[in-house]
């Protein structure tokens, strides 16, 4: 029995990151790329284990930052992969060079973005820029 069908037997208990991470599931990802940064760590380690698993096929791979995750997504979308990134907006800043680029040539990916202490305006105004 698949994790998703577990699912939908049953009732289970979960935080909102792995509710998150469950969420990324059904995007059929095929790459993810991480490097741990709170608040969004536990999503991606839910998401790995998902993988090990075998609940998700997906490529997991930990970069050395956020600005080398966003240029892997950005390549492996290029090449018809489906992706999936995330980043807390201290990454999202540490990687702006490889987003900004990765924004202008408009590939299908997702990213997750876990912000702790930012202003509900300040989230709006972002939310209109980004991808």
């Amino acid at each position: 029995m698949t994790e998703v069908e577990r699912l939908k037997e049953k009732e289970i208990l979960m935080n909102g990151t792995q509710a998150v991470a469950y969420a990324a599931m059904y995007t059929d990802a095929d790459v993810v790329t991480a490097y741990p940064i709170r608040p969004y760590t536990e999503v991606m380690d839910t998401i790995s284990k998902l993988i090990a698993d075998g609940e998700l096929d997906a490529e997991f791979i930990v970069a050395e930052g956020e600005h080398g995750q966003f240029e892997a997504v950005k390549h492996a979308s290029l090449v018809g992969a489906r992706t999936l990134v995330g980043s807390s907006g201290t990454g999202w800043m540490y990687g702006m060079e490889a987003i900004v680029v990765t924004a202008l040539i408009e590939p299908q990916l997702l990213q997750l973005l876990g912000i702790e202490h930012l202003m509900i305006q300040e989230l709006m105004e972002w939310s209109t820029m980004t991808l």
